[in-house]
C-alpha cells in the first residue's frame, strides 16, 4: 500500500498546513463552515458554487467571489475582521 500523498492546505492568514488530501478536504469544508457561520451572523449567505467559487448573498444582492481567502477579506471588508 503506498503512503497518502501529502498537499499544502493554506489557512487563515496565509500559513499552510501538510496534510493529506482527505484531511485538507475536511479542513476546506470546516473553513467554509466556519465561514458561513460568520458571514450569516452579519445577515450574508454563503454558497459553494459548482465551478469551485463562492456566492455572498444579501438583500437580493450578490457577489462571486474566487478563493476563500476572497471570502476572508469580504468578510472583513464587512466588519466581521474580529472573528477571524
Amino acid at each position: 500500500m503506498m503512503p497518502a500523498q501529502k498537499h499544502k492546505v493554506p489557512l487563515a492568514g496565509g500559513t499552510l498546513q501538510e496534510t493529506n488530501k482527505n484531511d485538507s478536504r475536511q479542513i476546506v469544508a470546516d473553513r467554509l463552515a466556519d465561514l458561513q457561520f460568520m458571514l450569516a451572523r452579519k445577515g450574508h449567505e454563503l454558497h459553494r458554487l459548482r465551478d469551485g467559487t463562492f456566492l455572498v448573498c444579501r438583500w437580493g444582492l450578490s457577489r462571486e467571489l474566487r478563493t476563500l481567502a476572497d471570502v476572508e477579506e469580504f468578510l472583513r471588508t464587512i466588519g466581521g475582521a474580529h472573528e477571524l
